[in-house]
């Protein structure tokens, strides 16, 4: 299996640990936590549709859910990508921070954190991968955030 595979695996098995934990585990958040994990998750699911609507119009195909860039695809700076890399890894991770602050439970923020951990690892190779294939990419990374806008962490 490639790393790249790899990585999607790992991804795609927390997002489903992290769905069966907010599902099985009890909800201990009081009417304030909920309110704000609601409102993470909404924003969330806000970011990651305008940020694969902007990747679908400037490059005319769908996001690719591995870290290697498509043969046919070209460098996005535009919409939320010119404040940062990986807008839909930031609507992700928005989504992923509401739920846990939602439920309030330590399972769903441990996975939370393993997920964000994980992206963070998974878009650095990507970002290997995207210097090779944009020259342009390196100026672009120094003056835009990874997941949140002026921030590389």
């Amino acid at each position: 299996m490639s790393r790249a595979t790899l990585l999607v695996v790992i991804q795609f098995t927390l997002f489903g640990l992290i769905g069966l934990a907010f599902l099985l585990l009890p909800h201990t958040g009081n009417a304030l936590l909920r309110t704000v994990g609601l409102v993470l998750v909404g924003s969330g699911l806000v970011v990651a549709f305008l940020a694969i609507t902007e990747h679908q119009r400037a490059a005319g195909q769908t996001p690719n859910v591995t870290p290697t860039p498509k043969r046919s695809s070209q460098l996005i700076t535009s919409g939320l990508y010119q404040f940062v890399r990986h807008p839909i890894y930031s609507g992700v991770l928005l989504c992923g921070f509401g739920a846990a602050v939602y439920q309030s439970h330590l399972v769903t923020a441990v996975l939370v954190a393993a997920l964000y951990l994980l992206l963070s690892v998974k878009s650095r190779y990507e970002e290997s991968l995207l210097q090779r294939a944009f020259r342009d990419y390196t100026a672009y990374m120094k003056r835009t955030g990874r997941f949140w806008p002026g921030s590389d962490i």
